[in-house]
């Protein structure tokens, strides 16, 4: 086996090694990622009920929030009509109160009025007895001769004292009626004081009781206000931890579309490895049987190369052997010594039309293998030109013909044949 051929062997072989050891690193990758989706995905599953939890949760609070304002917005009105209701009884018993001390006042005036006219009416009746009682008892009148004069002196006094003591009498009786009906009308105007008072008294009642609902009111209503601010606070923390759970699972989402990419590129590398496996899998088996093929055609090629040389060495003895006849004197090839290689430089004479390479040189015997022979159309003589990237090398002279293969003499040189060099 040639090099050429084990080292394919080996670069094959290299390169399945690589793409198993790449294949594997591949899958290994892909088991990761499969677990690192399916843990995202459990934490996603996670998120989305947390949240379904408190979108509830937060309905419910919702819901709370609008009954607790719905009963705000009732005890608000609740507590102004109390305070409407309060306000009114209030300013009823001020107008009642400053009316009933308008008439209390009035009524102590004018009973106070009374009371200083009955003292001065008592203080005239009794001055009015001290003076009945201090006046003699009226003596038994003596018939004597009529003296005008004296008598119109003495009987006009005493008719006026009786008319005016009948007068006081009569005044005195008023008085006393008068003062009766002042005592009855002090009297209704006391129990009327009274009651109004009395009304008072249930009014006042009724503003403390009021007053004291309106209190139970306003904490009910501070205590629900209260609750509405922890419900109002409850669900701002709600919003805010929905809409960081939102951006988790976004973030999470984005990490799962990510992985799903990542997972269907390492899929994708997975399939384009396993194709690349098979495709290298079939090259080998290609360049196996190819390397075969080469291998047997070098060996036939050598074989054939073999009986050529043989043949040549033969030829080359009778020629040695055999005496040279007439004027024919065989020279040996000019060579001239240029840079340590040997040039004979006469291009412009050789047959084109093939298309081959050197595949072997006998630096001894002076010729080289081709790759080209009957096949191709060569003949014994032809004269076939060497290059190499273009340029021109050698011209060579066919000696011995094969199948397809054939030994050619080296005639000029411009430098140095080597193997791989191009037969034209």
């Amino acid at each position: 086996m040639s090099k050429a051929a084990k080292l394919s062997i080996i670069i094959l072989i290299a390169l399945l090694v690589v793409s198993l050891g790449y294949a594997g690193y591949v899958l290994t990758q892909k088991s990761t990622l499969e677990e690192e989706k399916a843990a995202l995905q459990g934490d996603l599953d996670q998120a989305v009920d947390r949240e379904k939890k408190n979108l509830i949760k937060m309905r419910g609070l919702e819901d709370s929030a609008k009954t607790l304002d719905e009963e705000l917005r009732k005890e608000k009105g609740l507590s102004e009509t109390l305070r409407k209701q309060i306000t009114e009884a209030q300013a009823q018993a001020d107008s009642i109160k400053k009316s009933l001390d308008e008439k209390i006042s009035r009524l102590s005036s004018e009973s106070e009025s009374w009371k200083n006219r009955i003292d001065r009416i008592t203080k005239e009746r009794d001055e009015l007895l001290v003076k009945l009682q201090n006046i003699p008892p009226p003596q038994p009148v003596v018939k004597e001769e009529p003296k005008p004069e004296p008598r119109s002196t003495v009987t006009a006094p005493l008719d006026a004292d009786e008319e005016y003591w009948a007068q006081l009498l009569k005044e005195k009786a008023a008085l006393e009626i008068e003062v009766e009906k002042l005592n009855e009308k002090i009297s209704q105007d006391s129990l009327k004081t009274v009651e109004l008072k009395q009304r008072n008294q249930e009014l006042e009642m009724k503003i403390s009781a009021l007053e004291s609902e309106q209190g139970i009111i306003e904490e009910d209503i501070r205590g629900k206000e209260e609750m509405v601010d922890r419900l109002s606070i409850e669900l701002a923390r709600t919003k805010n931890d929905k809409k960081y759970e939102t951006t988790q699972t976004a973030k999470l989402k984005e990490e799962n579309t990510d992985l799903r990419r990542q997972l269907r590129d390492a899929v994708s590398a997975k399939n384009a490895l396993e194709k690349s496996i098979i495709r290298l899998t079939q090259d080998k088996v290609t360049m196996e049987k190819k390397v075969n093929q080469t291998e047997t055609l070098i060996q036939s090629k050598i074989d054939e190369i073999w009986e050529i040389k043989d043949s040549l060495d033969e030829s080359i003895q009778q020629s040695k052997v055999e005496p040279q006849t007439g004027n024919e004197v065989e020279l040996p090839p000019i060579v001239v010594k240029t840079k340590g290689q040997a040039v004979n430089y006469t291009p412009g004479a050789t047959h084109a039309g093939f298309n081959g390479t050197v595949v072997s040189i006998n630096d001894e015997n002076n010729f080289v293998i081709v790759d080209i022979g009957e096949v191709q159309g060569l003949r014994l003589g032809d004269a076939l030109s060497v290059y190499r990237d273009s340029k021109y090398i050698a011209r060579l002279e066919v000696i011995q013909v094969r199948k397809d293969i054939a030994a050619a003499d080296i005639k000029d040189q411009w430098s140095k044949v080597r193997v791989g060099d191009v037969i034209r």
